[in-house]
């Protein structure tokens, strides 16, 4: 659901819920050139936006949840609560505001701040990746953390750049690039490797070699697990086996687990053959 409480928005005088008075997400518009702009969520998915985050803990007065179907262009005024921490209500309307005053020049990082509930949008000043990817890794145990921040210090060091994409899942890209104005996007597409954060997979190290071939004497000497996966490659394996797509176009994945601990001298050795050759092009 995109930003539901960033549209116009009132705080109730208990400060225990908000009042909802315009949906532009949920509403049809036309532009200064009479182009009619269709809402960002579809009418048939705004009962469903409702309903999953009432199983969240919100509560909606002035809604059925019930109904099949529910234009929210249509209900003149919409009060959310959230009756197990209503603190909650201020934080998201705080980050709303922020989100409107400082989205200019951060779009693409604050398109879905609500949705991963983003506190670093309230500064005004730009945030350290390194202490973004702390801040993610907390789930894992305190060896793959340090593993983890310092492969992203190791390779930062060795002149390569960061980007943080965030699309529905989180992306830490690491690509060697020429020049440094390039767009997330642009470092995402050249990247070697990354640190990947979903829902379907969890936590990942995502490697896309490209020079494989140039150091073979080298993958012989690594870990048997590094070596067969290197020799498998990556692709769109779609279509083997009647699979569904496991998105093996993204790269070799390896989880973030303290299994990767007992392979991490030989994914060291693996990224440094990869970032040499890439150097050389210089």
């Amino acid at each position: 659901m995109n930003e539901p409480f960033s549209d116009s928005v009132d705080s109730a005088e208990s400060g225990n819920s908000l009042f909802i008075t315009e949906l532009p997400s949920c509403t049809t518009s036309i532009d200064e050139k009479g182009k009619i702009t269709k809402p960002n969520i579809p009418v048939s998915n705004q009962i469903l936006c409702l309903q999953f985050l009432a199983l969240c803990g919100f509560v909606f007065i002035g809604v059925d949840l019930e109904s099949k179907k529910l234009n929210l262009a249509e209900v003149q005024m919409l009060e959310v609560l959230y009756p197990s921490n209503p603190i909650l209500l201020t934080g998201l309307k705080a980050m709303s505001i922020a989100d409107m005053e400082l989205r200019e020049g951060r779009r693409f990082l604050n398109d879905r701040t609500l949705l991963r509930c983003d506190y670093r949008l309230l500064k005004a000043e730009t945030t350290d990746l390194a202490d973004v990817l702390k801040d993610i890794l907390h789930p894992l145990s305190e060896e793959a953390q340090n593993f983890i921040t310092k492969l992203h210090r190791r390779y930062i060091n060795m002149g390569m750049t960061c980007a943080l994409r965030m699309l529905g899942d989180f992306h830490f890209a690491y690509a060697f690039v020429k020049k440094h104005a390039l767009s997330t996007q642009d470092i995402y597409s050249r990247r070697i490797f990354g640190f990947s954060i979903s829902l379907k997979y969890g936590y990942c190290l995502v490697i896309r070699p490209k020079k494989a071939d140039k150091y073979a004497d080298v993958i012989g000497k690594l870990p048997l697990i590094l070596q067969e996966k290197i020799t498998k490659g990556y692709g769109c394996y779609k279509k083997l086996g009647n699979k569904s797509c496991q998105w093996d176009c993204q790269g070799i994945r390896i989880p973030l687990d303290d299994s990767i601990l007992a392979i991490s001298d030989g994914i060291e050795i693996w990224l440094d053959q990869e970032l040499s050759y890439l150097q050389r092009r210089r």
